[in-house]
């Protein structure tokens, strides 16, 4: 009875979260930003379509996460919501392509099944590991934050949200190549690991140094997401924590997104007030569904790149000037070199190798969640999941091979891991001492 009741409370609130979406579509959008695209061509029968798809969609990820108690369903969670509801709103509005939009849903649930009926992976433990887990955690820590001091990192240091452009500016003039990647892993796997088992272990003091070196760590570089991560995997940890809530992930993110929209709609229906709206209704949801139908529409006229630009360039040939897919579109559809239209790993996927791109990136993301599921074995899902929700919001807007290497999916999978350890050896209710 208890389940039906949240299948019903599921489809109410995912109905509504798109009913809201298409509202703020025909108003927000149409009447601020129709000179960039977002404009009505009106087909009743895609309007109704996108529904019955809605209808389906919301049946086939309730049936098979169902009883999941994994980090994985977190993360098929915020692609459900993030970028599928907003691409049946897109493609209801936009009589979008009907074959892409279908094998985009088949591809998202080909990676659904194969992360419920694979097998968990044999992970390898090491014995003895809890000393060489942090020595290893504390040498990339010290590195990151000497390298930043020492290129002028407390020189530019601001945690003025109206200046983060200005110190994003010169934090990329002075940082490349490896540091790429590790300011990133820092942020999104090292602190928030430690938050979190801090935070379990009840170690005050610890905990706030590391709050302490996240603030640091955005004040540095001026990138907005290092500040909010910890409120969303804080958050989080305490929802999954709960009995009662642990059960309901999927009813809290909708609601959360829900109320995110509603609010931002609210805004500017009330007080004419864009900004909102703007950042959380059309950034945030809207412009990533535009992009994979704009990376449709270019790329199944012209031909795919076949990750030339990328680790198969010794494979096949750059068919164009532009280095990147993203640099394709920005200087051929958009005609502004100066502009970055990162798209999602599915519209990635197309722009590489076509459908069938899709289903190999759809195969590997299975893949990957499985083996996150399987190395968090140990680990209670309150630990792991909050970890690799903020790394996963890169699937919406970035390129899978981006997403799993600079993004720090694999990398906080590597930190689950070590963690594990841990866990298995204390085995104190699963609570780390």
């Amino acid at each position: 009875m208890g389940t039906k009741k949240n299948y019903t409370l599921i489809l109410l609130l995912a109905f509504l979260y798109k009913f809201i979406l298409d509202y703020a579509y025909k108003t927000f959008l149409v009447g601020n930003f129709a000179y960039s695209g977002f404009v009505i061509k009106e087909n009743y029968f895609k309007y109704a379509e996108s529904w019955l798809l809605l209808f389906l969609l919301i049946s086939g990820v309730v049936l098979y996460t169902k009883g999941m108690e994994k980090p994985s369903k977190v993360i098929l969670y915020i692609i459900l919501l993030n970028l599928l509801v907003p691409l049946l709103t897109f493609y209801s509005m936009q009589d979008g392509a009907r074959i892409y939009l279908y094998s985009i849903l088949f591809g998202f649930m080909l990676t659904v099944w194969i992360v419920k009926k694979l097998k968990d992976f044999r992970v390898i433990m090491i014995e003895d590991s809890v000393k060489p887990v942090f020595f290893f955690l504390a040498v990339i820590t010290l590195y990151v934050y000497g390298y930043l001091i020492a290129t002028g990192g407390l020189s530019r240091l601001s945690f003025n949200l109206l200046a983060v452009y200005d110190v994003r500016s010169v934090y990329q003039q002075n940082n490349s190549g490896l540091m790429n990647y590790l300011v990133t892993w820092q942020a999104y796997a090292i602190n928030m690991s430690m938050l979190i088992y801090t935070l379990e272990g009840r170690k005050k003091q610890l905990f706030f140094l590391f709050l302490f070196l996240q603030l640091l760590l955005f004040g540095m570089t001026g990138l907005k997401s290092f500040l909010f991560s910890p409120v969303v995997v804080i958050g989080l940890y305490y929802i999954l924590k709960n009995v009662k809530l642990k059960n309901l992930v999927l009813e809290m993110m909708t609601v959360g997104v829900l109320f995110i929209v509603s609010l931002s709609v609210l805004l500017y229906s009330v007080f004419d007030n864009i900004n909102a709206a703007s950042i959380f209704v059309r950034r945030l949801l809207l412009v990533p569904a535009q992009l994979h139908f704009v990376y449709f529409d270019f790329f199944s006229t012209h031909e795919t790149m076949k990750l030339s630009h990328s680790f198969l360039s010794f494979l096949f040939e750059n068919p164009y000037n532009s280095p990147t897919p993203v640099d394709v579109i920005a200087s051929v559809v958009f005609n502004n070199e100066n502009f970055s239209p990162n798209v999602g790993y599915l519209g990635d996927a197309f722009s590489n190798f076509g459908f069938m791109g899709i289903i190999v990136y759809s195969i590997t993301l299975g893949v990957v969640l499985k083996m996150l599921d399987s190395v968090a074995r140990h680990v209670p899902i309150y630990f792991s999941a909050p970890l690799i929700v903020i790394p996963s919001m890169a699937l919406i807007n970035s390129a899978l091979p981006t997403s799993l290497v600079t993004h720090g999916i694999l990398f906080e999978i590597t930190a689950i891991w070590l963690f594990s350890q841990i866990f298995k050896k204390t085995k104190a209710e699963g609570v780390p001492s």
